[in-house]
């Protein structure tokens, strides 16, 4: 993680709230979504938060541990989920 804190980004505030929403869709804590993801709490407080963006093998993590599609992450987004990322996702899953 970066030293300092990024500027606001619109892009990761949404992302922070979609993870809240499918978070406590499941009736997860964010200590629970943490172990299920095996990453710390203040990360996932962090991406709450809309501090940081997660990495992609993070992102399949989150993914997998919520048990949601990778629209669900990026619902409300101005392109949902790129046609790259898409396919990067789709291949990362059949692995």
């Amino acid at each position: 993680m970066p030293a300092r804190k990024p500027k606001f980004c619109p892009h990761r505030a949404r992302f922070g709230k979609n993870l809240a929403r499918l978070r406590t869709r499941l009736g997860l804590s964010q200590i629970r979504l943490a172990a299920k993801s095996e990453l710390s709490l203040c990360y996932i407080q962090d991406l709450e938060a809309g501090d940081y963006h997660p990495p992609v093998a993070t992102l399949a993590r989150i993914k997998m541990a919520l048990r949601c599609q990778w629209n669900d992450l990026y619902a409300g987004h101005r392109h949902q989920l790129p046609v790259l990322f898409r396919d990067l996702f789709q291949h990362l899953h059949g692995l």
